[in-house]
């Protein structure tokens, strides 16, 4: 009788415990979902600002391209101008791209390392 009455007792523990955990659970998931709700939200607002941004910036370069073309045309004709600017962009393109393989370079070298290290392979 006593061990019955212990198997009941524990058994009622187990349940009370695990009804506690799994109420434990849903609080935390609740929690954790209101909590990524609101950054998804603020995510969204940043990438909306951002978006505006870049409007701006591109009217921006709009109307630098424009300056920088007319004073081109101050001392160049209109067609040399329009190849002078022209240079200059494929300039600073070249410039950047060089820039950029160089960096994507050594992170690649860095991510490697890693991962060698990682692994334990050579």
């Amino acid at each position: 009788m006593a061990e019955s009455t212990g198997r009941a007792l524990g058994a009622k523990a187990s349940r009370k415990l695990n009804e506690g955990a799994d109420a434990v659970s849903e609080q935390g998931m609740g929690l954790l979902g209101r909590e990524v709700t609101f950054l998804m939200r603020r995510a969204g607002s940043g990438v909306a600002y951002l978006g505006g941004a870049a409007l701006l910036a591109t009217m921006a370069a709009h109307g630098a391209s424009t300056l920088l073309l007319r004073l081109y045309e101050t001392f160049l004709p209109p067609r040399a101008a329009a190849l002078a600017l022209t240079a200059t962009y494929a300039g600073g393109t070249a410039a950047l791209t060089v820039v950029a393989l160089r960096e994507l370079r050594t992170v690649q070298d860095i991510s490697r390392e890693a991962v060698e290290g990682f692994t334990g392979e050579d």
